[in-house]
């Protein structure tokens, strides 16, 4: 296997070490000259920050109420004085507490976005023809299309992998190596 790992994000990820193991623990020869590969690995590491949790999760409400729910327990200890006055300032400060609380505790997702390109050589009598279309926008009025196509000694494969780490208060340096070691799961999992 010949290993190829770009990174064109704005963080700084390393994740090469570990894959080089990882597939040599799985019992492939990791290789530095493609031309001797049987498989060649190729990555792209797009694009690593915060991102907003799924539409599907923040639908669910999550985080939604916290404030009012500190109002309403602070209304209920208020009442416990049996006056207006109490219950009123009771739900103030509680809805203040919970106010700070939000502030204090934060949800926050890191997102890694990585193509993966895995090109097999192909097998004695196979006879791969790949074709390549592209449509290049430039501007909003002109598009530009290409086609070409050749014979090719690799069967490709392609997919994209979307990692993340997901906790209360997390900070990139906090997600690196959760990221890091999912994708490389992710890859090697592939093989």
């Amino acid at each position: 296997v010949y290993v190829s790992v770009k990174n064109t994000s704005d963080e700084e990820l390393n994740i090469m070490p570990q894959l080089k193991t990882t597939l040599s623990n799985q019992g492939y020869q990791v290789v530095h000259n493609p031309n001797t590969a049987h498989y060649l690995l190729q990555a792209n590491i797009l694009k690593v920050g915060k991102m907003s949790v799924a539409a599907s999760q923040s639908a669910l409400g999550g985080g939604y109420g916290s404030a009012i729910a500190g109002a309403v327990a602070g209304t209920a200890m208020g009442s416990m004085t049996q006056s207006g006055t109490g219950m009123i300032a009771g739900g103030l400060a509680g809805g203040v507490i919970g106010l700070a609380a939000d502030a204090l505790v934060k949800d926050v997702n890191y997102t890694m976005i990585t193509d993966i390109q895995i090109s097999e050589r192909a097998g004695k009598g196979v006879h791969v023809k790949e074709q390549v279309q592209s449509h290049l926008n430039n501007g909003r009025s002109t598009v530009s299309s290409q086609t070409s196509s050749r014979a090719s000694p690799y069967q490709r494969y392609r997919t994209r992998v979307v990692s993340n780490a997901n906790k209360v208060n997390l900070t990139f340096q906090d997600a690196r190596t959760p990221l890091e070691q999912g994708l490389v799961k992710v890859i090697s999992g592939i093989f």
